[in-house]
């Protein structure tokens, strides 16, 4: 895993011949805020994609960065995303859905009948929507509120609610939204969001049990999110 901040020193600087690791560096950034998980031949894909160096570039520099760490650089990113509001709103939940193809797989973004925008993502024979707000301090809008009946006509396994954080209150308010329904629904701060990512990651926990989570209803704790690292559970 590959990191370096504000004060980065690679392992050994290359003689920058017209910017040429200046480059290398913006295009890794890139691909860690799109790609996190990307690795050999499509890393080097992805970087000449990204338009900040070449294919054969990409190949010959990548050694240096070989302690850049792509999944923190891209949970910090999104951290930052989570406090700008509506200026950040479509790059965050494009992000999100990112994750969600960490999680489960599968992350599509949709737009649903009424214009909500939602992230659907899916493990097995369940499938789940997520509202991604980069708020601080987010309380149900009228937008969410709209969009209730097109998520009981889609009938997804649950709804899952994303925010910086929550107002007191908004929690329960977003549950009362489909009391009644066959819908479990879920919320989950970013940062408990991306701890999730990480150790499913780290443990490589299967997609089923990360659904099992957010089909639960509820908050998701730090203690759950925990729990998905026990091997012996996923062995049960």
């Amino acid at each position: 895993m590959i990191w370096f901040g504000e004060n980065f020193v690679p392992v050994f600087t290359p003689r920058d011949r017209e910017g040429e690791f200046s480059r290398m560096q913006r295009g890794i950034r890139w691909v860690a805020e799109r790609r996190p998980g990307a690795t050999g031949d499509e890393l080097v894909s992805a970087l000449s994609e990204s338009g900040w160096v070449s294919t054969e570039t990409a190949r010959r520099l990548l050694p240096y960065f070989r302690d850049f760490d792509a999944d923190r650089y891209f949970a910090e990113r999104l951290r930052r995303l989570s406090f700008r509001g509506e200026l950040a709103v479509d790059e965050f939940r494009r992000r999100i859905g990112q994750v969600m193809v960490d999680l489960t797989e599968e992350g599509e973004k949709v737009v649903l009948p009424g214009g909500a925008e939602a992230v659907r993502f899916r493990a097995g024979d369940r499938e789940g929507l997520v509202f991604a707000f980069p708020e601080v301090s987010y309380a149900v809008d009228p937008e969410l509120r709209a969009a209730v009946p097109d998520v009981l006509e889609h009938f997804p396994h649950t709804v899952v609610l994303v925010a910086r954080n929550f107002r007191p209150g908004a929690e329960a308010a977003f549950r009362s939204l489909f009391r009644g329904q066959e819908i479990a629904p879920t919320t989950v701060t970013v940062n408990r969001l991306l701890g999730l990512r990480a150790v499913a990651l780290r443990y490589r926990t299967p997609a089923e049990r990360v659904m099992d989570l957010l089909c639960s209803g509820g908050g998701v704790s730090t203690r759950a999110v925990a729990r998905l690292g026990d091997r012996e559970l996923a062995a049960a």
